[in-house]
Order: structure tokens, then C-alpha cells, then sequence
């Protein structure tokens, strides 16, 4: 019923359009270092997921280390960064599928990106 009635309004595409003007917006998060190895997530604005980068150094060149956005053709995967290990060579992630309150954690070698075979679901 609501569908029916929003679908008569003669502007709604033009209010569809302005929001998602305002909300192509690049933003980045803040990085956390990872022993040589800096990470950060980035969106390009209308990207579903931010994508995470690992950078080295404070002038190394960013590089994917996940992108979630490949993992779904919905775009509902997110992916974020857990923790680390104390001697800084893995780091886990946590994985949430279409919204859902279900996790996978991963470990993933800081230095390759290669996933590690153990994983916890939950």
C-alpha cells in the first residue's frame, strides 16, 4: 500500500537522485598499524562496502587486501579488520553475510593476504 501510493509522487526520482548525490562521498577510515604495514578501509562513495587496503610505511603505495565487494554479487558481504596477532604477522577479520548477526573470523598472513584454513563461525 505504501509502494503504491510513494510511486504516484511525480518528484520521487528526483529526491532518489539528490540523496544519492549527497551521499557520493569518498571517505576513508582511520589507518592501524600492523607492524611495517598500515590498514585502512576506503569507499568511493556509492561502493555497498568500503574496501580494506594494506599499505607499507607511512609512504607506501595502498594495495587491496579485501574487497568485499567481489565476495557478493548483492553487496551485502561486509568484511572488517578483528585484531592481530601480538608478534604482527596475522591479522583476523570478521565477516558478515547479508546483514546477518552470524560471523566468520578468519586469519590472514600480514605480509601474502593468504588466508589461513581455520576458521570460526558463530
Amino acid at each position: 500500500m505504501t509502494n503504491s501510493y510513494l510511486s504516484t509522487i511525480p518528484f520521487r526520482e528526483k529526491i532518489r537522485q539528490r540523496i544519492k548525490e549527497l551521499n557520493d562521498v569518498p571517505y576513508y577510515t582511520a589507518p592501524i598499524q600492523v607492524g611495517e604495514y598500515y590498514f585502512y578501509a576506503y569507499n568511493s562513495g556509492l561502493q555497498p562496502q568500503s574496501v580494506t587496503y594494506r599499505q607499507k610505511g607511512l609512504t607506501g603505495k595502498g594495495e587491496v587486501f579485501i574487497d568485499p565487494n567481489t565476495l557478493s554479487a548483492e553487496g551485502t558481504t561486509r568484511v572488517r579488520l578483528f585484531g592481530y596477532s601480538e608478534d604482527k604477522k596475522f591479522i583476523s577479520t570478521i565477516t558478515r553475510k547479508a546483514g546477518s548477526d552470524w560471523a566468520e573470523i578468519n586469519i590472514m598472513e600480514v605480509l601474502t593476504g593468504k588466508k589461513m584454513p581455520d576458521e570460526i563461525n558463530g
